[in-house]
């Protein structure tokens, strides 16, 4: 398997976390790839074999190009041969940027957006040569579409800057609006909660930290992250990953 991520650079950083390529042959014995919640959108480009998904025991496949919406819970995606991925992980209004209110709708799912890729072609390039193709295409849909400024947009870059870590009456004073206008615009615009996104982006640097150091005392975490007490913070924990911080943490403990 290879996996690399690249810095997205200006002045598509404003819109794009990172670019990311994968590459992975998967097994019959595993031939799932297990995507945890964080707080951005996916825009995947798959030029190798599909992945699909599983809906009441139906499969469904993915089109060559999707964005995989907010996530609330583990996302299974499944492939029984080789995927070639380029992608870009974008920021909540880098998604709106490019896809406008369609996003809206796709919280634990996926947008087509085939079309999007319809006039580039990617055959017989090199990854450095199909990242550049890919980085003019979004240069140029930023380019069509001057991107303004709004609440929401300020209200996510704040909850980014402190690690989702923001009570949202305290957000909304300071962005010069109340709760439920910003609550609501929210909705509006990615179709979540602020006060879910704020869990959502806490869960993203909790489940991070805990990657990287399992034996990370989860009293003093769950204190960083504003927590009073365990057993909200597990519950919180639980609702995004399906099981406890400790539960995690064993796991983790497990693949070192």
């Amino acid at each position: 398997m290879t996996y690399q991520e690249y810095i997205a650079g200006p002045p598509l950083d404003d819109n794009v976390k990172c670019f990311w390529i994968l590459d992975r042959i998967y097994s019959n014995d595993k031939n799932y790839e297990t995507v945890l919640p964080d707080s951005y959108f996916e825009l995947i480009i798959n030029l190798g074999d599909p992945y699909y998904i599983i809906v009441d025991n139906c499969r469904i496949i993915l089109p060559k190009c999707f964005l995989l919406g907010l996530l609330t819970k583990p996302y299974l995606l499944y492939c029984d041969g080789q995927v070639n991925l380029i992608a870009a992980r974008l920021y909540p209004w880098g998604a709106k940027q490019f896809f406008g209110n369609k996003i809206k709708n796709i919280n634990d799912s996926y947008l087509d957006t085939a079309l999007f890729i319809a006039d580039i072609e990617f055959a017989n390039q090199s990854e450095n040569e199909e990242l550049a193709i890919f980085s003019e295409k979004l240069l140029t849909e930023i380019i069509k579409s001057q991107f303004k400024k709004t609440t929401v947009q300020a209200a996510t870059q704040l909850l980014y800057q402190n690690k989702g870590v923001f009570k949202i009456g305290e957000l909304a004073i300071l962005l010069f609006t109340n709760s439920r206008s910003l609550q609501q615009n929210f909705q509006e615009e990615y179709g979540i909660s602020a006060k879910l996104f704020a869990k959502n982006f806490r869960f993203d640097n909790i489940k991070k930290t805990l990657s990287q150091n399992p034996q990370t005392n989860l009293k003093d975490l769950a204190y960083d992250y504003g927590y009073t007490d365990q057993a909200h913070f597990a519950k919180d924990f639980r609702s995004f990953a399906n099981m406890t911080p400790t539960e995690f943490c064993n796991r983790v403990k497990a693949r070192q």
